[in-house]
């Protein structure tokens, strides 16, 4: 993860339960939405950063 444009970077741990991750799409330096896992599957979810990618939140709808 970087947060200064790729000056410096740091390692982020997500813990997916071996689900995977389908897809990843950055709209901006630090607003990004990414697929966990497959329709059907142990996961099954959408997930927003507004912060570079440090913390994820579930998309609920």
């Amino acid at each position: 993860m970087t947060r200064s444009d790729g000056a410096s970077w740091s390692r982020t741990i997500y813990h997916d339960s071996g689900a995977g991750f389908a897809d990843l799409q950055f709209v901006s330096p630090t607003d990004g939405w990414v697929i966990h896992g497959y329709p059907g599957g142990a996961a099954d979810e959408l997930l927003h950063t507004t912060n570079a990618g440090a913390t994820f939140t579930n998309v609920r709808f």
